[in-house]
């Protein structure tokens, strides 16, 4: 009997998700109680232009920038690590947290979503990426379903929710990072 192997991009996903959606919640809550709507409105503006601009940057040179997708790997785990430590410290206040957070997720993350893109598009081919996707939502949702689920009936340490959702994109990248390197021997 064959056995069947384990797609890691899948693993990513669904470890993420539920390391994501167990502490969300908290994060959140705490993130924002001290925002006005005119700052969480000018923050999803910055998300946003950042965002269109790093897309753009990357339909003009996706090879060029496909060459360092381990490096942004790398540098997305260390800048929320760091943010994470000046929070856990009291250096910086949750409404900073949150602001820095978007815009590391905005320029940083949205440069690893793009190379992310591009992996499964060499991974992935015709019907196998239409199955890869299909699984990736079920198995994300699913993992949403039981951290949601959980964190409805228990509230982690705060402190804990926060290293929970680094290590949710610590070992989110871990695996992109492997399939990566397997995928693309040459970079």
């Amino acid at each position: 009997m064959k056995s069947k192997k384990i797609d890691l991009l899948l693993v990513a996903g669904f470890t993420s998700n539920l390391f994501y959606s167990i502490s969300y919640p908290i994060i959140h809550t705490i993130c924002i109680k001290d925002l006005s709507s005119n700052l969480l409105s000018f923050s999803a503006l910055l998300s946003s232009i950042f965002t269109i601009i790093i897309t753009q940057i990357w339909l003009n040179h996706s090879e060029k920038l496909y060459k360092s997708f381990s490096v942004s790997l790398f540098i997305e785990g260390l800048s929320f690590g760091i943010l994470l430590i000046a929070f856990l410290l009291g250096k910086i206040t949750p409404s900073i947290y949150y602001l820095t957070d978007c815009i590391l997720t905005s320029i940083i993350t949205r440069n690893i979503i793009s190379g992310g893109n591009r992996l499964k598009a060499i991974r992935y081919r015709d019907e196998d990426r239409e199955v890869f996707d299909n699984k990736s939502t079920l198995y994300c949702n699913v993992a949403s379903i039981t951290g949601f689920g959980f964190s409805s009936f228990i509230t982690l340490n705060t402190n804990i929710a926060f290293i929970f959702m680094w290590l949710g994109i610590v070992i989110d990248n871990f695996f992109y990072y492997i399939v990566y390197k397997k995928e693309n021997k040459r970079y």
